[in-house]
């Protein structure tokens, strides 16, 4: 049998049995609660069973919509707090700012998330398809290979790595004073450096054909003139 909280009053609240789920009724099976649901799954389950984009679940804080995470098995305490502006941030007590902003504009298209720290998945992929793109232009080969190698490539670690993680490569500021590319001087587009590492590649592409054109053509005239020295030897 499941127990439902039913308001007796405006102020007292009262357990009844109950064998049929309502919408906008507070059972309690177990140690488990569902709201609009009689047979809760998890320790709260929340199952909404009319139409409409109405919220299902909300907490406000001083006005503003936020609630709070606490895994009690490690002591972490994370935060979810929706700012008036739209953003919405998720952070660790303890840390001093926020691992996780989702909807912070930081160009002219809009960076939908930011990230302070690593991410690590299996795959990660990027959107390119020629029919979500405009503006198309040609870079110069030689010219991108010419700038990539002034640009000084170095080891370095973030001031917020632990147990001394080095990585490799340009700075942003660098990077973006030679290219131009994405919308701020802070950060490396991951698709403008693989589209930069590509057309240096072409670019050492041609240079080798070339090359290898000139061997040709050098051996051919080394050719030629052996066979003349023969010729003039005999």
């Amino acid at each position: 049998m499941s127990y439902v909280f039913a308001a007796a009053s405006a102020l007292i609240l009262c357990l009844v049995p109950v064998t049929a789920a309502a919408q906008g009724v507070l059972f309690v099976q177990g140690d488990k609660v569902g709201v609009g649901t009689d047979t809760p799954e998890v320790p709260l389950h929340v199952v909404k069973t009319t139409a409409g984009n109405a919220n299902m679940f909300r907490v406000d804080n001083n006005g503003a919509a936020s609630f709070e995470f606490r895994n009690t098995q490690n002591g972490a305490f994370w935060f979810f707090q929706a700012d008036q502006d739209g953003t919405f941030k998720v952070s660790r007590l303890g840390t001093g700012g926020s691992e996780i902003i989702v909807n912070r504009r930081q160009d002219a298209n809009g960076v939908t998330m930011f990230v302070d720290g690593s991410i690590q998945a299996t795959n990660v992929t990027y959107t390119s398809a020629r029919d979500r793109k405009t503006e198309f232009s040609t870079l110069d080969r030689a010219e991108t290979l010419e700038k990539l190698a002034e640009i000084p490539i170095e080891s370095w670690q973030y001031k917020t790595d632990k147990n001394a993680v080095r990585h490799v490569g340009p700075t942003a500021e660098d990077f973006h004073g030679a290219f131009g590319l994405g919308g701020t001087d802070s950060a490396i587009s991951v698709v403008d450096a693989t589209g930069i590492a590509l057309v240096a590649i072409q670019a050492l592409h041609d240079e080798v054909s070339e090359r290898d054109e000139r061997i040709a053509d050098l051996e051919q005239d080394l050719s030629e003139l052996k066979a003349l020295v023969f010729d003039m030897t005999e």
